[in-house]
Parts: C-alpha cells; sequence; structure tokens
C-alpha cells in the first residue's frame, strides 16, 4: 500500500492543543489524526464546521497516510467544497472537543 505525503498547515493555537492532547493520551501527533480521519470519516455520518478565522501563525508538517484514509479526506473534500487541509483541521478540532469531555483536566 502506497503512502501519501501532505503538507499540512494548521493555526499555531490548535497546534499546541494537538500536541498537549496527544502527549496526554500517548499519541504522536500524527497517530491522533489518523485515528480522527478514519473515526469521523469512515462513518460518513459525521457532520464537519470548519473554522473562517484567518490566524497569520501556522505551524507546517506532513502527514503521511494510506490510500484509504486519502480517499477519505478527498472524498470529503469533495462532498464540503473544502481543501484536505481544511478537512484535517476540521477533524483534529473534532477530535480535541471529544478529548477535552474525555479528559477535562487537558482544560482545552
Amino acid at each position: 500500500m502506497n503512502t501519501i505525503s501532505l503538507t499540512i498547515r494548521i493555526p499555531m493555537e490548535i497546534y499546541n492543543k494537538l500536541e498537549l492532547t496527544s502527549k496526554s493520551v500517548g499519541f504522536t501527533k500524527v497517530t491522533f489524526i489518523r485515528i480522527a480521519i478514519f473515526t469521523y470519516l469512515s462513518e460518513n455520518k459525521t457532520i464537519l464546521t470548519f473554522d473562517k478565522s484567518e490566524s497569520s501563525e501556522k505551524h507546517r508538517f506532513v502527514l503521511n497516510v494510506n490510500e484509504t484514509a486519502y480517499d477519505l479526506l478527498t472524498q470529503a473534500s469533495n462532498e464540503y467544497n473544502q481543501s484536505i487541509n481544511s478537512i484535517v483541521i476540521s477533524l483534529i478540532i473534532k477530535y480535541l472537543e471529544f478529548f477535552s469531555k474525555v479528559l477535562p483536566e487537558l482544560d482545552l
């Protein structure tokens, strides 16, 4: 199975929360995002919302995904008429919200 590399740019505030939460649950940031992709996009029942704020400071990193994850991202991108980058950010935010309820000590 091929690996596809995506360059993702996320606002620093979200990146910092991602870093804190992934460390708290024992995942790498990439694993956290991959799980969010499969959790929220494989069922195709999730409604994504998109942050319209323009944060000037962004963190850039490479996200390697398999073909299945890429296909899920592409389908969501087409369905919502958003970039894959926006889909990934939305998924990160959704998964962060989940963990803020499960782990209230994170104070996200």
